[in-house]
């Protein structure tokens, strides 16, 4: 039997495709029915203390609610998307690779610097490193000539 929950993971564990160190991101994008149901009954209480009875003032609150629930589900998930070892951040990558590699290195500056990344064990090992191209030799002239 699967053991199946009413409510899905709000996060997952995922590889960063820079670093390739296991981190966990945020699922979860937008507001769904749960969180428009949690503000329809927070206003509700709100209305039932302040007023004991119904109030058209409410609906704003919970519109107030419904936006301030979007927004903070937006930022949760933008700001779990960087990796938390090597600051590469995917979304940045898709719209600015130059931007995304400027802050990949400004990261790991930052974090040479502090004893406590250092700590972690070797946390640079994994980063992808350029390799020298080995130059041709040049031709041989042949022992005919």
């Amino acid at each position: 039997m699967h053991n199946r929950s009413m409510f899905k993971k709000t996060n997952q564990k995922c590889f960063c495709a820079f670093c390739k160190n296991q981190r966990r991101v945020y699922r979860k994008k937008h507001i769904d029915w749960t969180n428009v149901l949690m503000s329809f009954v927070s206003s509700t209480f709100l209305m039932i203390a302040l007023w004991q009875g119904f109030q058209p003032e409410i609906i704003l609150f919970f519109v107030v609610l419904v936006v301030a629930s979007e927004i903070m589900i937006q930022v949760r998930w933008r700001m779990s998307l960087p990796c938390p070892h090597c600051g590469f951040d995917p979304l940045l990558y898709t719209r600015k690779p130059e931007e995304a590699a400027r802050r990949v290195v400004n990261f790991i500056e930052n974090q040479r610097e502090t004893p406590e990344y250092w700590l972690k064990g070797d946390p640079l090992r994994q980063l992808p490193r350029r390799k020298k191209q080995k130059t041709a030799p040049p031709p041989q002239l042949s022992k005919r000539i």
